[in-house]
């Protein structure tokens, strides 16, 4: 891979900014109807209404939950993940675990899917826009997924298994909760997942060609050597995978920072939430994983600590705080969202930090500086649409899963909308997706890279 460093160029209004009580700035907003469907099968038939929405979603399936980005296949397009639906495993089985190309126009405000190939605009009707995540054989994944049965794991209703699903050993949100992604050098997938939590590999085309890495706990934490969700799924016999033990990571506490170094050979992971009896319930887990070795390292790992550094913490417990995702820009720092538990009027702590892992405090911390609070940016230009009152540009989404960066001093962010139930942006109504830029008051030491940030220069 050839890479460069980019071109710095300190703006002449950086230090007006830096002063300003709205340092980051609103550069665009682009809105994917939270209502946005694309073909296959039912989904929607485990769970009840929420915010007047009726279900299920007959002949569809949501195009939601963004929980991952990278860069799309043309400039200005971008990949983004579904998680594994609906929030839970009882009732995301029928929701197909997706990629969708779309490119968001800052100028009109609107997203449109586009080829997954070419990136040539497509219509949401069609299938070229998204590839749908498929088991390579019956036993590629190491354990029971769902299309592997006659009916749907909701023992109740005695649903069927769609068809289409047994057919494309499509998988589910039953089977995974995926919450990162990174495209490694030949095009192919990484996945990072909740319910190991794991990491799995796929082809460029979405199947899997590689039973999921689980992560040692190098700790110290605990009994268990690994590190295991309550939703830990039992391996079948065979397995490489180790066997279901004590839970030491929380629910929906798994992988949820997920990316890659700018030269694709390593993987870092970011556990969302403490671990279970550690003693400072502010530190998150990164551990790393070598590409070209197919293993997680047995030494390496780095210790985040949430929270804001300077004790602002705008009222909230820190110990609380979730990571919502990151992005490597070069090989020693990251981009980290961060968020409080709520949403509406209620959220308080969204933020954007930087953390370096070459500088380490005598904790073991690495490093954080604040890059943008999402609670407060300035929109000057008024591009926020609803979502500014009084030239400030708000982001209350109880998950906000997603950051890329798109130059040295700007940044992508946009929510998990967690349809239908989520209503951050107006009561009683379920939230969008929503994709903006953020013009940050510093440049970043961003490495141009075709696998994680902006893409090189030919």
């Amino acid at each position: 891979m050839q890479s460069r460093h980019l071109l710095l160029l300190a703006a002449a209004t950086a230090a007006a900014l830096a002063s300003s009580a709205h340092a980051a700035e609103l550069a665009g907003r682009a809105v994917l109807p939270a209502a946005t469907f694309a073909p296959g099968p039912t989904s929607g038939q485990f769970i009840t209404g929420a915010n007047g929405v009726s279900v299920p979603f007959t002949g569809q399936q949501t195009v939601q939950g963004f929980s991952g980005v990278v860069p799309g296949p043309v400039p200005g397009t971008f990949d983004f993940i579904i998680d594994n639906g609906f929030g839970a495993k009882s009732n995301s089985a029928d929701s197909l675990l997706r990629v969708f190309s779309l490119r968001p126009d800052f100028t009109t405000g609107t997203v449109t899917p586009v080829n997954f190939k070419t990136g040539k605009p497509s219509q949401f009707s069609n299938t070229d826009w998204y590839i749908t995540l498929r088991d390579a054989n019956t036993s590629q994944t190491g354990f029971t997924n769902v299309y592997k049965g006659n009916f749907y794991p909701n023992g109740a209703q005695n649903i069927a298994v769609d068809p289409a699903i047994q057919n494309g050993h499509l998988l589910t949100g039953s089977d995974f909760d995926v919450e990162g992604i990174v495209r490694a050098k030949d095009g192919s997938f990484y996945f990072g997942e909740e319910f190991g939590p794991f990491v799995f590999h796929t082809t460029k085309e979405g199947k899997l060609i590689h039973e999921p890495w689980a992560v040692r706990n190098l700790t110290g934490v605990g009994s268990n050597p690994w590190i295991q969700s309550p939703d830990y799924p039992t391996p079948l016999p065979g397995s490489h995978l180790p066997p279901v033990s004590t839970s030491n990571a929380k629910g929906s506490g798994g992988f949820e920072g997920f990316t890659i170094n700018p030269d694709g050979t390593k993987i870092y992971t970011l556990l969302e939430k403490s671990l279970t009896g550690d003693t400072d319930a502010t530190r998150r887990i990164i551990n790393v994983f070598d590409i070209a070795a197919s293993k997680f390292s047995k030494t390496e790992w780095f210790a985040y600590k949430v929270g804001d550094p300077n004790g602002n913490n705008a009222g909230i417990d820190p110990t609380s705080n979730s990571i919502g995702d990151m992005n490597m820009i070069n090989d020693h720092q990251i981009v980290v969202i961060e968020r409080d538990q709520n949403q509406g009027s209620a959220a308080k702590f969204k933020r954007l930090y930087l953390a370096d892992l070459s500088v380490v405090d005598s904790s073991g911390f690495v490093q954080k500086t604040l890059l943008a609070d999402l609670m407060n940016l300035a929109d000057p230009s008024n591009l926020g649409g609803n979502g500014t009152t009084g030239g400030v540009f708000t982001m209350p989404f109880v998950t906000i899963e997603d950051v890329i960066a798109v130059s040295a001093d700007t940044v992508l962010v946009a929510n998990d909308n967690n349809y239908p139930f989520s209503s951050g942006r107006t009561p009683g109504l379920p939230d969008d997706n929503e994709i903006v830029l953020i013009k940050l008051d510093q440049t970043l030491d961003v490495v141009c890279s075709p696998v994680n940030t902006v893409p090189c220069a030919p």
